[in-house]
């Protein structure tokens, strides 16, 4: 298992792509939608993480 992530490191970072290959062009919308749902996984596993296991935890503890 290690040999095939190690090929798929090597695939990323070490191999040359095509000569071709282009950047992808990216829209204002699809800027802002990207930037949005990173901040929100930011802010949902940095600061707001505890509060939702908080209130999971006191809604398992209700069913059971």
């Amino acid at each position: 298992a290690l040999y095939y992530y190690l090929v798929v490191i090597k695939v990323m970072f070490v191999d040359r792509g095509q000569a071709d290959d282009q950047p992808v062009p990216v829209g204002q919308p699809m800027a802002w939608a990207l930037g949005l749902s990173t901040l929100g996984v930011l802010l949902l596993g940095t600061f707001l993480a505890t509060p939702i296991f908080d209130w999971a935890a006191s809604a398992a503890k209700q069913l059971f």
